[in-house]
C-alpha cells in the first residue's frame, strides 16, 4: 500500500515554488507502507501488498501478534483494519471508541493500545483505549 499524494511537488530550497506535477506521486506522510517479500524475489526487491481498504494518513499503527493493526487518522474515523502478511489480507476490526488522528499506538502483552491524539479537528485528547 502507497499513500498518494494530490498536492503539488515543492522545490527543494524551502521557498514553497510549485513545480510542475505529473499527477499522483507516492510520498509518505503519516502513512503505512507495506512491503512484501517472497523468498522468490531477492534482496532489493518489491512487491505490493493488497491495498488498505480506507484511503487514510495520520494513522496509528502496531504490530500483534504477525498482523499490523491500523487505527483512526484522517479520512479514517473510528476505523481499525488488520493487515495480515501471511495471507495479504486486510479485514476490519472493532472501531474504536472515538475518531482520532496523531494518536499512537504500541501492543503489550497480546493487547493493542491506541493513546492520545486529535478529535474534532485538533483538539487534543488524553485517551487510553484498549484492544483484545
Amino acid at each position: 500500500m502507497l499513500c498518494r499524494c494530490s498536492r503539488p511537488r515543492r522545490s527543494g530550497n524551502g521557498m514553497g515554488r510549485k513545480q510542475p506535477s505529473s499527477g499522483p506521486r507516492p510520498c509518505v506522510m503519516g502513512a503505512l507502507l507495506i512491503a512484501i517479500v517472497p523468498p522468490a524475489l531477492g534482496a532489493g526487491q518489491w512487491q505490493a501488498g493488497a491495498p488498505m481498504p480506507s484511503a487514510r494518513t495520520e494513522v496509528a499503527v502496531a504490530a500483534l501478534v504477525g498482523k499490523i493493526y491500523v487505527v483512526g487518522g484522517f479520512g479514517g474515523g473510528r476505523a481499525l483494519e488488520v493487515y495480515d502478511p501471511s495471507a495479504d489480507r486486510w479485514q476490519r476490526g472493532a472501531p474504536i471508541p472515538r475518531a482520532l488522528h496523531h494518536a499512537a499506538a504500541v501492543s503489550l502483552r497480546g493487547r493493542l493500545y491506541v493513546i492520545g491524539g486529535y478529535a474534532n479537528g485538533w483538539k487534543p485528547v488524553d485517551s487510553l483505549f484498549v484492544y483484545d
